[in-house]
């Protein structure tokens, strides 16, 4: 196991881009931390994942130096314990039965909250880089700001409502089954400081961690919390975010699985503004189409 704050040479870096993965998405992750390591204008790639998988993923890295293995135990506290045989659960000491989703985003938070960076980028497993992300004239507008996803309409589906619901119920504001703008993507850029204030006020307002505020919940959605939080508590100005409606990404997030047709078509949608592609690991799409295609622009 790697500590991120340890292999930072040099002080802390402008930028760090984090990843949770498991090893059933071992060889997307890999394809992700190619893509970053000749995109992501050369900022450490903290790649976080169970103890149990930290093996084989080091066998999976080598070469990416620019890669840090972090164990997702390292940010969970003790009384949630992994179970092994349910596998997507983990035991609640403080409470119900956590489920591996809602654990996940709690070490997404906690990692955010103790990153080597201020300016974070967060990219799922099954996202790959295809240009350089530029992110000092992408990302930073001409007050310093940096970058948040802020689409008006993004995600107005009833599937959406409860994240949307679980969010303001959580910040203290008023039910919103939909609080007009959509803050889910795949190059998702967080601050280091904001999820510090994040947490702090959760722990706050419920008066006890937040991490076991989060863990009582049967629904929730990382993304949409800090958006919330961002934009309706703090301000995003103030919060040293502006709000970008344009998704650099090209995607698909439906649970289909595309075949060669489909991924020839896909990728012929493509555009210069596009900075990476994000084809859903659930979609079952076969990863060797999807790995020549991506080599193939890179």
């Amino acid at each position: 196991m790697i500590s991120a704050e340890a292999e930072v040479c040099g002080g802390s870096p402008p930028l760090t881009l984090l990843t949770p993965s498991y090893v059933g998405d071992r060889e997307r992750c890999r394809l992700l931390c190619e893509s970053t390591l000749r995109h992501g204008g050369g900022a450490p790639h903290l790649v976080i994942v169970p103890g149990r998988d930290l093996r084989g993923f080091t066998t999976a890295m080598s070469g990416l130096a620019h890669v840090r293995l972090i164990a997702e135990e390292d940010y969970l506290p003790w009384w949630l314990i992994r179970l092994p045989i349910f596998r997507r659960w983990r035991l609640n000491l403080t409470g119900f039965p956590v489920r591996g989703w809602i654990a996940q985003q709690i070490v997404k938070l906690a990692a955010a909250s103790q990153a080597p960076s201020e300016r974070l980028v967060i990219l799922d497993s099954d996202t790959w880089l295809i240009a350089d992300l530029d992110a000092e004239r992408r990302f930073v507008d001409a007050q310093g700001r940096w970058r948040l996803l802020s689409v008006p309409g993004r995600g107005a589906t009833p599937e959406h409502h409860p994240w949307h619901r679980q969010a303001t119920r959580l910040l203290g504001l008023p039910s919103q089954d939909y609080c007009g703008k959509g803050w889910i993507g795949n190059v998702v850029c967080w601050r280091r400081s904001v999820v510090e204030q994040l947490c702090a006020q959760l722990s706050a307002r419920h008066g006890r961690d937040w991490r076991i505020v989060l863990a009582g919940q049967t629904t929730l959605s990382e993304y949409i919390l800090y958006g919330v939080f961002v934009e309706q508590v703090l301000g995003a100005a103030a919060a040293g975010h502006w709000c970008d409606v344009e998704n650099p990404v090209l995607e698909h997030w439906a649970e289909t699985a595309l075949d060669e047709a489909a991924l020839t078509a896909f990728f012929a949608r493509l555009t210069p503004a596009h900075r990476a592609v994000m084809i859903s690991a659930k979609s079952g799409t076969a990863f060797a189409g999807i790995r020549a295609r991506i080599s193939a622009l890179t």
